[in-house]
């Protein structure tokens, strides 16, 4: 059995998102590892619509 586990800190608040895989294929365990590494690498916080610009 085989976990990760990443907590990724809100840029815009006190939030964190938590994604977690196990899994009990320790064969596929490279190919599961990296496709998370690639979920996580790709989130993102964008600026809600009218924020630029303002302080605060």
């Amino acid at each position: 059995m085989r976990q990760i586990q990443v907590h990724v800190p809100f840029s815009s608040g006190p939030y964190t998102a938590v994604f977690t895989l196990d899994t009990a294929s320790v064969e596929q365990w490279d190919e599961f590892s990296h496709a998370v590494a690639g979920i996580v690498g790709s989130v993102e916080f964008p600026s809600p619509a009218g924020a630029e610009g303002q302080s605060g």
